[in-house]
């Protein structure tokens, strides 16, 4: 009898730490985050109101950088979109929305997002109409892509481009920084 107490014992103790190993999360692995703006802001596609919203990945553990934004209960899809790695040279400990320099542009539209704890981000592509726009506004390239389609599948096999502020295509590449 004391060696089956003793026994259950010694594997309860052995079990015990595994009870306070932290779990990965899905928002983490998802880059799910909540971002609320003072004002109305736009993203690839469309023109989100001032309020609350959720941004995450759609494949985290892929090359496929499917951005995907809902409402502030995750209760609707508001837009798909393709991205662009992007890095900074420290890791952010928190959220951060990168916009244009050009207070004229009326909503801003959104440039780059990067999760807490992860330098490296997302850089938003933009239809290809609309980047022209922005990078004349801007006075600097804006990536973007003549796939508009809503389906992530049809979206990653979209060509990116950097349009230049005289509306030209440029590689892209020249435009995203090198990991630090």
């Amino acid at each position: 009898m004391k060696r089956i107490n003793i026994m259950s014992i010694l594997f309860f103790l052995t079990l015990l730490p595994l009870a306070f190993q932290p779990n990965a999360s899905a928002s983490a692995m998802y880059r799910t985050t909540r971002v609320t703006f003072s004002a109305p802001v736009e993203i690839p596609g469309k023109v989100l109101p001032a309020g609350t919203y959720i941004f995450r990945l759609l494949y985290p553990t892929t090359d496929q950088n499917i951005v995907q934004v809902y409402n502030k209960n995750r209760t609707q899809l508001l837009a798909t979109m393709i991205t662009i790695p992007d890095y900074l040279p420290r890791v952010p400990n928190t959220t951060i929305v990168k916009f244009g320099e050009n207070p004229a542009v009326s909503p801003p539209p959104i440039k780059e997002w990067f999760y807490p704890g992860d330098k490296t981000g997302r850089e938003f592509v933009y239809p290809r109409k609309r980047a022209a726009e922005i990078a004349k506004a801007y006075n600097e390239n804006v990536l973007g892509t003549t796939e508009t389609s809503k389906n992530p599948g049809t979206l990653v096999k979209g060509h990116v481009t950097a349009v230049t502020p005289q509306g030209n295509d440029a590689d892209y590449h020249s435009m995203v920084h090198p990991k630090h």
